[in-house]
């Protein structure tokens, strides 16, 4: 977030000291230190694309925000409303 210039979240990890974005209470998106780093080996990368063009790749476990609230990527249906930062 200092320099907003994507970095490897191997690095992220191995430093701890990197802050990275977050979406807090209302929606804002603030710069905070991770509390917890959890190593869950390599896993396959699945790719999701927004409506609106934008892309994300991310393990079948990462939640996403929805009307529903936080679902993981292999439980999303297809052309579920996922939240973005605008």
């Amino acid at each position: 977030p200092t320099t907003a210039r994507p970095v490897p979240l191997s690095r992220v990890v191995d430093t701890k000291s990197d802050s990275v974005f977050t979406m807090g209470i209302a929606g804002l998106v603030t710069a905070v230190q991770p509390t917890h780093y959890i190593e869950n080996g390599e896993a396959p990368l699945f790719r999701l694309t927004t409506q609106t063009g934008r892309v994300i790749d991310a393990t079948n476990e990462h939640p996403f925000l929805t009307r529903n609230g936080w679902i993981p990527l292999n439980e999303l249906a297809v052309n579920e409303r996922v939240g973005v930062i605008a």
